[in-house]
């Protein structure tokens, strides 16, 4: 077994982006704050207890871990990587996979955008549509800056996970450290200031814009028919 570990901060951001994006899907009010998603998440990001559920009931015959980090990955890819773990020569291989929004991260400001949108509870069909519009936008006007917990909430997210990480450095990795990177902000990463107000008011001006557009009622009246004819369907399969 190859388990792939993305540090823990960075799989956080990424956790509290997917779950305001899809939120309004779900039928009730999860995230509160991002401390509060870090407390109820927190036990994924105990890796070095979920390592040894995984090694005790798997019992593999080899464990291997790796860092999650694309940068690293030869041509960005994971599948590579994880071939080249295994001594398979991939050249003769296609292995690349259709690009997709689905799992796609939005900007920043587009995540603040839907933090709010989500305080007014909507049908699901209007939660699909409004999901789709701000796909849409940020793939065309987002800003691309990543979303970031504040520096408190990462500090002592990685202070209550330095042990376990340690222990898995000196069992799976001779010792060296899991993750390349820092898990503390650089420059550029300070810069990216989720309360920069800014760039919130011009993405939701953006999105009110499209929403009101005739591409907006469109997409709600799409998901509509489509919800429709899925319903239609199964009745009559019944």
């Amino acid at each position: 077994i190859v388990l792939y570990l993305r540090r823990q901060d960075q799989w956080l951001d990424s956790a509290i982006g997917q779950i305001v994006r899809y939120e309004g899907t779900m039928g009730k009010r999860v995230y509160e704050s991002d401390r509060q998603i870090m407390e109820l998440l927190f036990p994924r990001m105990d890796y070095a207890r979920l390592v040894g559920l995984w090694e005790n009931i798997v019992k593999p015959q080899r464990f291997t871990i790796a860092e999650y980090n694309t940068a690293h990955f030869p041509q960005g890819d994971i599948c590579t990587d994880f071939f080249g773990r295994l001594g398979i020569d991939t050249s003769q291989l296609d292995l690349s996979i259709p690009p997709s929004d689905e799992n796609k991260s939005w900007s920043r400001e587009f995540i603040e955008v839907k933090k709010i949108l989500n305080k007014t509870p909507k049908d699901g069909s209007v939660e699909r549509a409004i999901i789709e519009t701000i796909t849409h936008l940020d793939t065309r006007h987002g800003s691309r800056q990543p979303y970031r917990t504040s520096e408190d909430i990462k500090k002592g997210l990685m202070t209550m996970v330095e042990d376990g990480n340690r222990a898995l450095s000196s069992k799976y990795m001779n010792g060296a450290p899991i993750f390349s990177d820092s898990p503390y902000a650089t420059n550029k990463e300070k810069i990216c200031d989720n309360n920069d107000q800014e760039p919130i008011d011009r993405a939701m001006q953006l999105f009110r814009h499209e929403f009101r557009s005739w591409r907006g009622r469109l997409s709600i009246c799409k998901i509509y028919l489509n919800a429709f004819a899925r319903r239609r369907f199964t009745a009559i399969a019944g």
